[in-house]
């Protein structure tokens, strides 16, 4: 879980379901902070690059970091 706590400041990718045949797509934002919510259910908040916007997405909707994906190689 201590690796988890690096994502903060780093840019992420959220998944998310739009249109009638529910295609999963993926916004990059970046991870501003974890909230304490329900070990089941991890909550944070991220914020969209491009338009700014905060909101509280699912953990599990964070497909990877991105930038810690780029300085593995």
């Amino acid at each position: 879980m201590e690796d988890n706590f690096k994502l903060e400041g780093n840019i992420v990718e959220v998944s998310y379901n739009r249109g009638v045949n529910s295609q999963v797509n993926f916004r990059r934002a970046i991870f501003v902070r974890w909230l304490d919510n329900d070990p089941n259910d991890i909550r944070v908040v991220v914020q969209f690059l491009g338009d700014g916007f905060f909101d509280v997405v699912r953990l599990a909707d964070i497909k990877y970091s991105i930038t810690e994906k780029l300085t593995q190689s």
